[in-house]
């Protein structure tokens, strides 16, 4: 436990401390970070369907929604009045305005998550002693190695071919085994 006594030595008052005490616990126990392109992909996202938007609309009350999630969503109501599925506000079908803007970002949100989808499984085939990537396949140990390995002692009479021959053969072997 931390204790907050006074301190002739400490330039800092009591209460001085303790909210120095509080806001370091709370940087402690605090989350991670989010990922930026995380939020920005959440932001591109349908709170009906929980997809990209596809065909984004903008309501009076500046809620966005994909087109067909609306009016999908109004026809099955059964009623005539339409109101915004977040808010609750009432709204006119009829201004209905499509979000351009938002489209856009919507491309720019699903090319930033597949970029950062193949950084990600490019970093997952990377080989931790040597930080060289698996390129190759070792057919004689059926593994994945660098060219590091490649080079040593313990793979030098093996049958070694790059990554994506073994790929397809195993795919290949794969499809050929199936019941």
């Amino acid at each position: 436990k931390v204790s907050v006594k006074d301190n002739v030595d400490d330039p800092l008052s009591v209460n001085e401390r303790k909210v120095k005490i509080i806001v370091l616990s709370k940087m402690v126990a605090g989350s991670a970070p989010r990922d930026p392109i995380e939020d920005l992909c959440e932001e591109a996202t349908c709170s009906i369907c929980k997809e990209y938007f596809k065909d984004p609309v903008i309501l009076e009350c500046g809620h966005n929604f994909c087109q067909a999630c609306l009016t999908q969503g109004w026809a099955a109501s059964g009623t005539t009045e339409t109101f915004c599925p977040q808010c609750k506000e009432k709204v006119q079908q009829s201004n209905l305005r499509p979000n351009r803007s938002l489209a856009r970002v919507v491309e720019i949100a699903k090319k930033c998550n597949l970029q950062r989808t193949k950084r990600t499984e490019e970093s997952e085939r990377i080989y931790g002693k040597h930080q060289e990537p698996l390129n190759l396949s070792c057919k004689s140990d059926e593994t994945f190695i660098c060219e590091v390995c490649n080079k040593s002692k313990e793979h030098f009479d093996c049958r070694v071919i790059p990554l994506g021959p073994a790929a397809q053969d195993y795919k290949v072997k794969k499809t050929c085994y199936r019941v």
